[in-house]
């Protein structure tokens, strides 16, 4: 037994305070060693200086890549919760590690020191820190050079993970998106001969595009799309007009363009198809064209549509008689109605797309300018005037010419909106439409 510091009274080994005077009595514990049946006494006060300097010594770190000491390897720490003072009661102590008796001697060996702990023989705690490893080097690998981690080199290559799937469908969508893209010259080439007969050079417009697609689609080991791309190829070089000829696409070579590209919509209707497109750019080069015929008021034209013409091909085979006949029109008016439709068919034949429809966007300024003048002058001009009804009229036939332009540009929405506007706003809205225009094709000619 112990005895109290302050009253010297008997104190049992254990007790927190004495039974005498109440005094707080220093925790004690008692450890036996079988010496010779000699007892050795160690108190919590002598430890405490051995546990700190053992954290000290290996004291730990947390960090992304698990726990790690300051040391290159770390022997197995003490906790924190371990460590009291010298007022604090630490539970019974197991017995130490320094004092291990040799069966064969009656001396008390040293302890043997530490075990380091290595990757080989670290067990769950290692193999734990090393998948840690693995996640924040890829994490690095992405942030920094924007490539993913190798696969481990135990995976074969016939093994599919979701990686693979989500990179497959990623790479079918960016080609999907591409064909979308890069068909939109196609497309126009292909309106171009569905409504008419274009300008031979619409072939060399349209080719960088195919190419594009041709190499993309070889890429991508879709063998039955390149196919149907190689026929179309084909059929754009049978289309192509020899030497130095730019003669219109018709007859033969027209209906074998026709052929190869139906081919294509009904494989990739959303990169081909163009039926949508086709009738939206007709109705309002239909709508434009008759608007332009003098003499033809709105009854008569309400009546041209009854009959059921809508079409440029209609109007391109149609007789005069003919019109007159089924329209209950006057036959002067239904020639001039043919005369306007042969006029903008041979247009149509002798425009070139190169340069990115440079022509027709130098006739859109110049009808702009036109309209802007023709505007002013009607402002400033009195009501009810022979000069202001003239204004008006030229007006109207400038409108018309503009919305011609806007079709065959593919911009049917924008000249829809154009008509709601006052005349000085859709001035304003045109030379920002051209502005735009011209910045777009600058930059697709300096890719090229």
């Amino acid at each position: 037994m112990a005895a109290c510091d302050a009253c010297g009274a008997a104190v049992d080994y254990g007790a927190r305070f004495c039974g005498s005077c109440g005094a707080v009595v220093p925790a004690r514990t008692e450890e036996w060693v079988s010496d010779r049946n000699k007892a050795k006494v160690v108190t919590a006060k002598q430890r405490v200086p051995k546990r700190k300097a053992a954290a000290k010594d290996g004291e730990l770190r947390s960090t992304i890549r698990g726990v790690s000491g300051s040391t290159a390897h770390s022997a197995v720490a003490v906790p924190p919760a371990a460590e009291s003072s010298e007022s604090s009661s630490p539970p019974p102590e197991p017995k130490e590690a320094s004092e291990e008796r040799d069966p064969t001697n009656d001396t008390i060996r040293p302890p043997p020191p530490p075990t380091e702990i290595t990757e080989l023989d670290a067990g769950p705690r290692s193999e734990f820190q090393r998948l840690l490893d693995e996640v924040e080097t890829g994490f690095d690998a992405i942030l920094v050079t924007g490539e993913p981690t190798p696969a481990p080199a135990n995976q074969t290559a016939s093994q599919d993970t979701s990686k693979n799937v989500f990179d497959e469908a990623q790479a079918k969508g960016l080609f999907d998106d591409l064909v979308v893209a890069n068909a939109q010259p196609i497309r126009d080439f292909m309106i171009e001969v569905r409504l008419g007969e274009p300008h031979g050079a619409w072939v060399d417009s349209c080719r960088p595009a195919m190419r594009a697609i041709l190499r993309s689609a070889q890429g991508m080991g879709y063998s039955e799309l390149v196919g149907k791309l190689q026929r179309f190829v084909d059929a754009l070089d049978a289309a192509k007009p020899e030497g130095d000829k730019q003669e219109a696409v018709r007859g033969e070579r027209r209906e074998r363009l026709i052929d190869g590209y139906s081919e294509l919509i009904a494989f990739f209707p959303e990169a081909f198809a163009l039926e949508t497109e086709s009738n939206q750019r007709e109705a309002l080069l239909v709508r434009a064209l008759l608007s332009k015929v003098e003499g033809l008021n709105r009854l008569a034209l309400d009546r041209i549509y009854e009959t059921g013409m809508a079409s440029l091909g209609l109007f391109y085979v149609s007789r005069d008689k003919d019109i007159a006949e089924f329209a209950n029109i006057p036959l002067a008016i239904a020639g001039r109605i043919v005369a306007r439709f042969r006029e903008y068919r041979q247009l149509v034949s002798e425009t070139s797309p190169e340069r990115g429809r440079t022509i027709e966007r130098k006739r859109l300024r110049t009808l702009t300018e036109e309209l802007m003048r023709l505007s002013q002058a009607y402002d400033a001009s009195s009501a009810g005037t022979a000069t202001r009804r003239e204004l008006r009229r030229a007006r109207g036939l400038v409108v018309a010419d503009i919305n011609l332009v806007l079709a065959r540009l593919g911009q049917v929405e924008r000249a829809n909106e154009f008509e709601k506007l006052a005349f000085h706003q859709r001035v304003q809205a045109l030379l920002s439409f051209l502005e735009e225009a011209e910045r777009k094709a600058l930059a697709e000619q300096a890719v090229r």
